[in-house]
This record gives structure tokens, C-alpha cells and sequence, in this order.
């Protein structure tokens, strides 16, 4: 189990990662396992990466005609090793014509005004397409 520390000092398992064996294959441990045995590396979800893909390409299909022409929506999930304590593991980016993504907070106001907007309006749009029972989406905007 990965387990991580919260805003409130307690430590919680986090969703979005796993373990890994040493042969870099997904584990799944017991809690009751023995302390100290088995691998301690995790990585995202595959999932999780894979929600990430889909908002991505729901807000390049949806993003208004200017945007589309001026360059692609990125969303990336962040690596674990930035995650730090505060919620931020996802980024927002912008690729311009030149190639070269960056994140929405450095680029021009507009753009990145109508980027946001389109992965926000692309979360809503595949959140409501799912029963509320089965909400995959709900993990990256909460």
C-alpha cells in the first residue's frame, strides 16, 4: 500500500499509485504483510495516466476553433516525486506551433483562459456520461 501524508498530518493510502515488485510488475499487498519485505516502489496508476489521455483528447475535440489552431491541450499527470503535500498532481499545458509544450500558467492569458475551460468542460462532460456509481473521472478535478 502507498501511503501518504495528508494536509492534516495522518497518513492515508493514496488511490492513484501502486506498488511495484522488483521485476517492475504491479503488487498488491495485504495489510497485514511483514513490515520491510517486498519492494517499496510505487508508481501512478495505470488508470489513473489513462483518465488523464482521455480528458486530454475530450478537451482537444471540444476547445474552440482558435485554440485548435494555435496548438494542442496537454493534461499530465505530474511525477510522484513533485506530488509533495499539497494536491497539485496534475498539470494543465498548452502546444503552440513551435512544438513545445508548456504550462498553462506561462502562456499568453487568452489561450490559456479557453485551454482551462475546455478540460474543465471536458471532466463535466465524461463525468456526466458515466453512472454516479461509476465515476472514473471524478478522481482528477476533486
Amino acid at each position: 500500500m502507498a501511503l501518504t501524508q495528508g494536509a492534516s498530518d495522518r497518513y492515508h493510502v493514496d488511490t492513484w499509485l501502486e506498488q511495484m515488485s522488483d521485476a517492475g510488475e504491479p503488487m498488491i499487498r495485504g495489510t497485514f504483510d511483514a513490515y520491510g519485505q517486498g519492494a517499496d516502489r510505487y508508481r501512478v496508476r495505470h488508470s489513473i495516466l489513462a483518465v488523464a489521455a482521455v480528458i486530454e483528447q475530450e478537451a482537444n475535440r471540444i476547445a474552440p476553433s482558435f485554440v485548435r489552431e494555435q496548438g494542442k491541450v496537454g493534461v499530465e499527470i505530474l511525477p510522484v516525486s513533485v506530488w509533495g503535500r499539497e494536491d497539485h498532481r496534475v498539470r494543465v499545458t498548452f502546444t503552440g506551433r513551435d512544438g513545445e509544450r508548456r504550462d498553462v500558467r506561462v502562456v499568453g492569458a487568452g489561450t490559456a483562459r479557453w485551454t482551462v475551460a475546455a478540460v474543465q468542460l471536458a471532466c463535466r462532460r465524461l463525468e456526466r456520461s458515466h453512472p454516479a456509481d461509476q465515476r472514473p473521472f471524478a478522481v482528477m478535478h476533486s
